[in-house]
């Protein structure tokens, strides 16, 4: 199921359901989208705005950017069920290797979500800097929701890292938790 494609009622409704999927991982993607999505608002009602004139061309640098922080949440959505279930598969089956590859396709995607979260804050704090006065309380939301997201995909990390073997791989997700 593309979890991404469902109205946002549709998907709540499937959230609070008792099944694992969508869980929180899903959930942190749809946040991240969020916090772009209103920065986005903010650099829109900037662009071609009197009085900004000379922040046009960065406030479209940085539109462009959330845009594809935004494209890649909106795929952690689907990812994050998709790695949970390779988890659970893997875990059914009691194989060492097949645990350890699916476990780090299930650190993989909160760490990228981790990263992709930096990278939206970082915009949305220049934003914050030279969007548009009025609608500056939404870039600070947008802020705000990226601070939210960094727990939860440390503890989503965390639930999956000590099934990789690999120490190398391993240290890396382990950097994270740090």
């Amino acid at each position: 199921m593309e979890l991404n494609s469902l109205p946002i009622y549709e998907y709540t409704k499937l959230l609070e359901e008792k099944k694992s999927v969508p869980g929180g991982g899903s959930c942190l993607g749809l946040v991240l989208e969020l916090a772009c999505s209103l920065g986005m608002m903010v650099l829109n009602f900037t662009i071609d705005k009197k009085g900004y004139e000379n922040v046009y061309e960065e406030a479209e640098i940085l539109l462009n950017d959330l845009n594809k922080i935004k494209k890649k949440a909106h795929l952690i959505i689907n990812e994050d069920g998709e790695a949970y279930q390779k988890v659970m598969e893997a875990y059914r089956l009691k194989d060492e290797k097949r645990i350890s590859e699916a476990s780090i396709v299930g650190c993989e995607v909160p760490y990228q979500l981790y990263l992709l979260t930096k990278e939206c804050e970082n915009i949305l704090l220049r934003v914050n800097l030279i969007g548009n006065k009025n609608l500056l309380s939404d870039a600070e939301i947008g802020i705000d929701l990226c601070r939210s997201i960094y727990h939860g995909a440390k503890l989503n990390i965390k639930c999956n890292v000590n099934g990789i073997t690999d120490l190398a791989i391993k240290e890396k997700y382990l950097q994270i938790l740090k």
